[in-house]
């Protein structure tokens, strides 16, 4: 079951053997068992994505927006002279 706080990322490695050494090390550090998804080749590299668990209050990636600053910018009067 997926929950608010969970976003879906990817790890890389150059093979298919050392991409799957990278999903046991993402499991062990994260503490839990990760369901990856979605494994392909592009390029030189294979990908493997999966959902990642951010311990964070959604609550808290919503800020008051601040008022936007209005810049004006004076312009210099110039006596140019004409050439004729």
């Amino acid at each position: 079951m997926m929950t608010l706080n969970e976003v879906p990322t990817y790890i890389k490695a150059k093979t298919p053997e050392l991409l799957v050494k990278e999903m046991l090390l993402v499991n062990y550090k994260s503490g839990r068992h990760n369901k990856y998804f979605d494994i392909s080749k592009s390029g030189d590299y294979w990908y493997a994505w999966f959902y990642n668990h951010i311990k964070l209050d959604p609550s808290e990636l919503i800020k008051k927006e601040e008022p936007k600053q209005v810049i004006t910018r004076s312009r210099k009067k110039t006596n140019a002279v004409s050439k004729k």
